[in-house]
């Protein structure tokens, strides 16, 4: 078995999400104290409040089609440019719908001028989001380091740039600008990476069909996702909305910041079982279709 081209395969799929995981944690980790320091512990506080905020949404731009798109590009691998179009689309139109809650909430919540610009420059990152689909096509394909390489770049590309706000002394609000360049950076790495896998973006193709079909099947997993967001992300929003109201927002938002340092450490602990799921799910799926006695192995 450890011999086998097919364990040799998927070893090297989950080797390279492995490796980009741990290059994420020690860059992100290292980064985040320098910014921490730079900031203090309102400013960062403020910042984290603000992606805690846009996070409540974030379900609305991954709309449940992960695992469900990789699984039917293994099974139907000749509909790729259909299943990757439509998907971009809904992934858009996801996008869109978030930055529009955004806003209404920003306005029904009356914040302040400063935390009102982080969340808008956060939110609206989030447009670029849908060429992401192109790692479902790597992940079908078992070709993890294709993707591995362009997510690797865009955070050494905004470990870079967060560095050169804190040599500048950048104001606060150039540190959100950092998602936006994160997902610029990213969605231009798949492109290349996908236009030298042979393939290409104006390929794709949106049709109804595969929208309702797609959206029919994914609809439990968006409102799962909701919850988990909120699940994650409401803690931050509370905690900056009850102290604030009790110590001043100053104050809070530097509970906030000392909170969010603490989380992002545990946060980074739970990515293994991400991972193996990541890697293995589309053998499991191409096993099932192929044989159901080996499906029933794995």
């Amino acid at each position: 078995m450890l011999r086998s081209e097919g364990f040799r395969k998927y070893f090297r799929n989950t080797s390279w999400l492995f490796l980009e995981r741990m290059v994420r944690l020690v860059v992100v980790l290292v980064t985040g104290i320098y910014v921490a320091r730079y900031l203090g512990d309102s400013l960062f506080g403020q910042l984290n409040y603000a992606t805690g905020f846009v996070g409540l949404f974030f379900a609305l731009t991954t709309m449940g089609l992960d695992e469900i798109v990789v699984r039917d590009l293994v099974k139907h691998p000749q509909r790729r440019d259909e299943l990757l179009g439509t998907s971009a689309v809904i992934k858009f139109g996801g996008s869109l719908l978030l930055v529009l809650l955004v806003l209404a909430a920003t306005l029904l919540k009356d914040m302040d001028g400063l935390t009102a610009s982080l969340v808008v420059v956060i939110a609206a990152a989030e447009l670029l989001r849908p060429f992401s689909v192109i790692d479902f096509h790597f992940m079908a394909q078992v070709k993890a380091d294709r993707a591995v390489r362009v997510q690797m770049a865009q955070v050494l590309v905004s470990a870079g740039f967060k560095f050169l706000l804190i040599g500048l002394q950048a104001p606060l609000i150039w540190f959100a600008w950092t998602y936006v360049l994160e997902t610029l950076v990213l969605s231009v790495g798949y492109v290349v990476a996908y236009a030298r896998d042979g393939a290409t973006v104006r390929a794709w193709r949106y049709t109804r069909e595969m929208a309702g079909y797609l959206l029919g099947q994914s609809w439990p997993l968006v409102i799962y996702g909701m919850a988990l967001y909120v699940q994650a992300k409401i803690d931050q929003v509370m905690l900056g909305d009850m102290l604030g109201s009790r110590m001043g927002e100053e104050a809070g938002y530097a509970e906030v910041g000392q909170y969010s340092v603490a989380l992002k450490m545990i946060e980074a602990m739970g990515f293994l079982p991400v991972i193996v799921q990541k890697s293995l799910a589309p053998a499991i799926t191409r096993a099932k279709a192929e044989d159901p006695a080996k499906y029933a192995d794995r």
